[in-house]
């Protein structure tokens, strides 16, 4: 009897920490455009380009809070821009410049793909009638960072966010928490003037 609930009690040790292990959603992948090494940034508007209004909303606080927490001045697109007007180049220009924003970062969700797990009940022997299905709808995100004025990317960061990841607006944060710790990483905090 002891021996079954030790080995219950070392699995759900192992399924616990299995389970909180983030490590297994992938690495950031990000490229610095050279020509702007020395480009210094003290304020950077989040854009997210999707037709989910509570999902862009979502998106945007939590990379500004992530930013924030960095020590790197942020604010959401939607804040300063309204998604029901159209802008000239001349209007969007000024309203930086009125914002002290000097760079924006566009978060696209560009492709999905679609993964399918299937589960088995170990206790029997026929996979047709005790296993389940599982299907991960997966993002694959396209980071940009420019310089107000500027056609060309400054830096890119990509990342695959997995379906159960957004499924809940809150869980958004491990994402923005990737991407942002990248930039930061790449541009280091010294660089952002105070």
């Amino acid at each position: 009897m002891k021996k079954i609930i030790l080995m219950l009690l070392i699995s759900i040790i192992e399924i616990t920490v299995i389970g909180c292990n983030r490590d297994y959603y992938g690495d950031v992948a990000t490229l610095r455009n050279p020509q702007y090494n020395d480009a210094k940034i003290s304020k950077i508007m989040v854009f997210v380009p999707v037709r989910n209004i509570a999902l862009q909303k979502a998106t945007e606080k939590r990379f500004v809070k992530e930013f924030l927490n960095n020590g790197v001045k942020a604010v959401e697109s939607y804040t300063i821009f309204s998604p029901l007007k159209s802008y000239s180049p001349q209007e969007m220009t000024d309203i930086f410049r009125k914002n002290g924003i000097d760079a924006y970062m566009i978060v696209s969700f560009t492709n999905t793909s679609t993964s399918i797990s299937t589960y088995y009940n170990t206790y029997t022997t026929d996979w047709r009638t005790s296993g389940s299905s599982n299907t991960t709808l997966n993002y694959f995100t396209d980071t940009k960072l420019f310089l107000v004025n500027e056609a060309d990317p400054i830096w890119e960061a990509q990342y695959i966010l997995y379906d159960y990841l957004i499924s809940d607006y809150n869980d958004i944060g491990y994402f923005a928490r990737q991407i942002v710790g990248a930039y930061v990483r790449d541009f280091k905090k010294t660089e952002h003037k105070q």
